[in-house]
């Protein structure tokens, strides 16, 4: 049974990680090429990762519990904060003041980079996550022998 709960864990964990880096690919990608049309829908590649980093943070945080491994536990519990984080307290005011039509305040300014500290510290969190799991998969290996 801890086999499915280390899948889980590992393919969700891969998935998270993945989808944020595809994300900052493709945002830095639509900013370069076309700053207008990136006005238009990165906002929507942002609203619409959020929905997917909640569910990935919530399957990656429940598996690891249940895989019992608190290094991992605690990277994911800071990142999956992060992941709720964003959504809830920067996102709603960073689009109201898009919708507005003020994104060179200093406001939006503010919350842009508070934005990008939250998305590049669950980069990192995900990535140092990364490294403790060869470790924990193979403790777990270790039990069962």
């Amino acid at each position: 049974m801890k086999t499915i709960w280390q899948t889980i864990t590992l393919l969700a964990w891969a998935l998270w990680l993945g989808g944020l880096i595809t994300l900052f690919i493709l945002a830095t990608r639509l900013f370069n090429a076309d700053r207008a049309l990136a006005m238009q829908t990165v906002p929507y590649l942002f609203h619409t990762f959020e929905i997917y980093q909640l569910a990935l943070a919530g399957i990656t945080l429940g598996s690891a519990i249940i895989w019992k491994r608190p290094v991992l536990i605690t990277l994911l519990a800071l990142a999956a904060a992060g992941a709720v984080a964003t959504p809830v307290l920067i996102t709603p005011r960073m689009d109201d003041i898009r919708l507005h039509g003020d994104v060179n305040s200093p406001e939006f300014g503010k919350l842009h980079g508070i934005s990008m500290m939250v998305y590049l510290s669950n980069a990192g969190l995900l990535a140092v996550a990364g490294l403790a799991l060869p470790h924990a998969l193979k403790k777990s290996s270790a039990k069962k022998n």
